[in-house]
């Protein structure tokens, strides 16, 4: 998304283009992937939609506090995003589409 903006500059109008830090859904779950296959070595073949839905500390992810603690603090440093205490006790970073909707809404803010 690019904003368009006209300043004058030693008396002559000057275009500047300012960029918005903006990634789409689809950015952003490809650079989720690859933090958590490169990262926790989650095999792809665990990486697919069907278990974006599925709670990362289950069966499929096993997860532990640990680790998730370490995805807490690696998704906001990958993403520069804040992710709050209550989102985190509201579940809502449990899944790959719960973390994906978390960081699109962070970076809206």
């Amino acid at each position: 998304m690019c904003l368009q903006v006209t300043t004058l500059i030693g008396g002559r109008a000057k275009d500047m283009i300012t960029k918005r830090n903006y990634m789409n859904k689809e950015e952003i779950l490809i650079s989720l992937l690859e933090l958590i296959a490169n990262t926790y070595k989650i095999p792809e073949s665990i990486l697919i939609p069907q278990n974006f839905n599925e709670p990362l500390t289950g069966n499929k992810f096993s997860f532990d506090g640990i680790l998730m603690t370490y995805l807490f603090f690696d998704v906001q440093k990958k993403f520069n995003v804040n992710i709050s205490a209550e989102q985190i006790l509201n579940y809502e970073f449990n899944t790959i589409n719960g973390v994906i909707e978390l960081i699109e809404k962070a970076l809206i803010r």
